[in-house]
């Protein structure tokens, strides 16, 4: 049998989603939800694969970067003119 937690429990799970959101996603097939009288609970898996699809992998620096060389500009280099007057 798979755990059942409320709205408020999976809203604090996942960082202070809101409610309404997960009510939202639960109505329209988002998520997966279970209907008890009037509560609506979420399985903990579910919370958990939610989690697990935004989880992004960590970055990786570059050498130069981690070895405290300054960084490049991302911006163009822009040749500049002298002043025709």
């Amino acid at each position: 049998m798979e755990k059942l937690i409320d709205l408020k429990s999976a809203s604090e799970r996942l960082g202070g989603l809101s409610i309404w959101t997960l009510r939202a996603w639960a109505y329209s097939g988002r998520i997966a939800s279970v209907k008890v009288s009037t509560r609506l609970l979420i399985p903990v898996e579910e919370i958990d694969r939610l989690i697990t699809e935004g989880t992004r992998p960590r970055r990786q620096r570059s050498a130069e970067a981690s070895g405290g060389a300054a960084r490049k500009s991302k911006a163009p280099e822009v040749a500049l003119q002298p002043d025709a007057r």
